[in-house]
């Protein structure tokens, strides 16, 4: 978008794409992430992963301005930055937890004033949607956990500076889960970023999952009004796992009932799909086999998954339920 400070902004990719939405009817969710290296004190290594220096505070609002300006009455949603809360894409200063959590709902904060001043009635979703990272020792819970990204923002004033919060509860690991396994996560909610229900009374760290825990945390400091939105979700259909990996059956199956679930729980706002067709072919690579499509033919299970989640499936199999009542165990 801005190569160079004192260059103008490219619009050219961000207008085609929300041309082709605005065509098509669709809302729009615009993320906005990541920030040029120059601003981020990574110009030698072009790495654009960085969140901006606080010395270019004055040149992020200045173009989250410019955006919102240019695309008002056309977009309706803006996103504060891709995964803060993993260091593949949430960098800040020595990389310690609180320097990236500071410096993220530093720059929420700003980006929330500068949208709301020029779009009263745009919604900044904000959150650290992925599972954690740096990863932590087995059993052990996880600080830069969605829920604990979250509760941090609250502890430390920043609960007015969103409108919603962003997550995205895809399967951990092997992806041989449903939305809610039948393992028993209670107690351990960073390990599932799906999972059980949100349980009244119970705080997030004694959640079953990363939704009821980030549920808890919206109740516990009176935001129960706001919906915690899925701005990335869905399986993959190839892996590393080879002929291990789930069948397209139980991809399709795990697909129907995670949005089943989403759609009965109430504290939850709309759910994106990842891709809509594979982005690439290497068959081991998961990231390119998100896709409702493949890369080849018009349809692959998409549509029974498509008829299923407009007229309920045939058969909801994938219904395993944590036990949150009993002791986590392992």
């Amino acid at each position: 978008m801005q190569d160079r400070p004192d260059w103008a902004y490219d619009w050219s990719k961000p207008d085609a794409a929300i041309d082709r939405a605005t065509a098509a009817g669709q809302q729009i969710l615009v993320l906005i992430a990541y920030a040029p290296p120059w601003s981020n004190g990574h110009d030698a290594t072009h790495d654009d992963k960085w969140l901006p220096l606080p010395e270019y505070d004055s040149g992020w609002a200045a173009f989250v301005d410019a955006m919102t300006r240019r695309y008002a009455g056309r977009v309706q949603v803006y996103e504060i930055w891709n995964e803060p809360n993993d260091l593949h894409f949430g960098n800040y200063g020595s990389n310690t937890d609180e320097e990236r959590r500071q410096r993220y709902w530093d720059l929420v904060r700003l980006s929330h004033t500068t949208i709301t001043s020029a779009c009263g009635s745009c919604l900044v979703v904000a959150g650290g949607p992925e599972g954690g990272n740096p990863p932590v020792a087995s059993g052990q819970p996880n600080p830069n956990s969605p829920a604990a990204w979250l509760d941090w923002a609250y502890r430390h004033g920043c609960g007015d500076d969103f409108d919603a919060v962003a997550t995205h509860p895809y399967p951990i690991g092997t992806r041989k889960e449903c939305p809610v396994p039948a393992d028993n996560y209670c107690g351990r909610p960073s390990l599932v970023l799906f999972g059980a229900d949100y349980l009244a009374g119970r705080p997030y760290q004694q959640q079953c999952g990363q939704l009821g825990a980030l549920r808890a945390v919206l109740v516990d400091n009176g935001d129960a009004d706001k919906k915690i939105w899925g701005t990335e979700w869905g399986y993959p259909t190839a892996s590393y796992l080879g002929a291990a990996h789930p069948s397209l059956d139980s991809i399709r199956d795990f697909d129907v009932e995670g949005v089943h679930l989403w759609r009965e729980r109430p504290y939850l706002g709309p759910l994106f799909l990842y891709q809509h067709q594979d982005g690439c072919a290497d068959p081991v690579d998961s990231e390119c086999h998100y896709g409702t499509v493949d890369r080849n033919a018009p349809a692959t299970w998409s549509d029974t998954t498509a008829t299923a989640t407009r007229s309920g499936p045939a058969t909801r199999s994938c219904r395993g339920q944590a036990d949150c009542n009993r002791p986590a165990t392992g």
